[in-house]
């Protein structure tokens, strides 16, 4: 559901809003994260610079939270001009990290480790 990342923070990336509003929902249920706990990032290519405030106000609305919550808008320099089809409804791939949460990344990997233990056992 998420790209990978090499760091000792709990970080998820995707440009589904569903997925990113799943994910937001199950960190606050399973692991009691406040929003006040998470760091917004978003990625988009330049060529989205001019609608920097329109994404994030998107996103913010989307997920309801506060645009303060959101740190920057990374834009992304390509060699080739890429042409959306979708340019006016396309928001970039979004990025919450859980500040402070080496321990909650160790948890989470024993929960895995665990699950697919159960599922590879059980197959």
């Amino acid at each position: 559901m998420a790209e990978g990342r090499k760091t000792l923070r709990v970080v998820f990336t995707n440009s589904d809003p569903k997925i990113i509003k799943f994910m937001l929902k199950w960190f606050k249920k399973f692991f009691k994260i406040s929003s006040d706990q998470i760091s917004f990032y978003v990625y988009i290519n330049e060529i989205h610079r001019n609608r920097e405030k329109v994404v994030v106000d998107y996103w913010s609305n989307y997920l309801r939270i506060p645009p303060s919550h959101f740190k920057r808008v990374t834009f992304i320099k390509s060699k080739q001009k890429k042409v959306y089809r979708n340019h006016d409804t396309h928001y970039g791939t979004l990025h919450f990290e859980v500040l402070k949460s080496s321990d909650l990344l160790y948890r989470i990997k024993g929960l895995i480790e665990g699950l697919l233990g159960q599922t590879i056992m059980s197959a």
